[in-house]
């Protein structure tokens, strides 16, 4: 049993983290040759099936989801479904690979299918497999990252693919295709203020501005105290809400998050947070 890594093993983690990543960020189109291939193996060698089933070449995931709904949409056919986005399953691959090559490579020849298995998913990217065809998606056009390589791109898809289809993303969140597609003095405070999901609400108010959001709106300080301010902001149509605006100390990041109308103190919103009040109006404005 391994308890300890050596230096040499622990060297190598990076290395294989760069390879599973740079197989992950792919951008190049798809090469039908090998991804056929790879396929083939899949139903042959990982599904134990004897048919090659006909492959549709498509440009996205998209297209492949919305290419199976038409085609079997009335048919029951048996789905299986080996390979979400890449980026799911690098993680273990890359692990697995490591200990395997790293750690125990005399066991190399006993797993050689999953090492087969690990290069053909170098060329392949989404996919879904029926008993008789399965659609493949190209890889993506644009893959665009921030420092800690999350997808993040403040004036398009973060990730584009060839047919149009994307992914908006700030920071990693899932954010509203029109926070990205609209100009920032021309985003409706109100409309960031009605996004339900806090982290997608708390990206696009970073991207627009808190302060500009917040004079958008007409918004009334009510309170400060030290990191926190409250404030009672304008939602329009003769309806407000109660927030209290916070600084992270360490990340200095503002945050934004609704409380009870009945709150009018920092130091009553915090207690209502950790759950020490409760109130009698608690409609809260997310």
């Amino acid at each position: 049993m391994i308890k300890k890594l050596t230096n040499k093993q622990k060297d190598m983690i990076p290395v294989y983290l760069k390879k599973w990543l740079d197989i992950g960020y792919r951008t190049k189109t798809i090469d039908k040759d090998k991804a056929t291939k790879a396929i083939h193996f899949f139903y042959n060698d990982i599904l134990n099936l004897k048919s090659k089933p006909k492959i549709v070449f498509l440009d996205s995931p998209l297209a492949c989801q919305l290419a199976a709904n038409s085609m079997f949409s009335k048919d029951k056919q048996k789905y299986f479904n080996y390979s979400p986005y890449l980026w799911n399953w690098s993680g273990w691959s890359g692990f697995y690979d490591f200990v395997l090559n790293e750690l125990f490579p005399e066991k190399l020849e006993e797993f050689k299918k999953f090492t087969q298995l690990c290069e053909h998913w170098k060329n392949t990217h989404y996919y879904l497999l029926f008993s008789n065809i399965a659609f493949v998606s190209d890889f993506p056009k644009e893959i665009h990252l921030n420092n800690k390589n999350d997808l993040h791109k403040t004036d398009g898809a973060a990730l584009l693919y060839r047919d149009g289809f994307g992914l908006f993303r700030l920071n990693g969140v899932s954010v509203p295709e029109w926070a990205i597609t609209t100009k920032n003095n021309e985003i409706k405070a109100a409309d960031v203020m009605a996004i339900k999901n806090t982290e997608a609400r708390r990206e696009v108010m970073k991207k627009v501005g808190i302060s500009k959001l917040f004079k958008d709106l007409n918004a009334k300080k009510l309170d400060s105290m030290n990191e926190y301010e409250l404030f009672l902001v304008n939602l329009g149509e003769n309806f407000s809400g109660t927030y209290l605006k916070m600084i992270n100390p360490s990340t200095k990041e503002t945050h934004i998050e609704g409380v009870p109308d009945d709150i009018k103190t920092c130091k009553d919103a915090l207690a209502w947070r950790i759950g020490l009040k409760t109130y009698k109006n608690p409609v809260i404005k997310t």
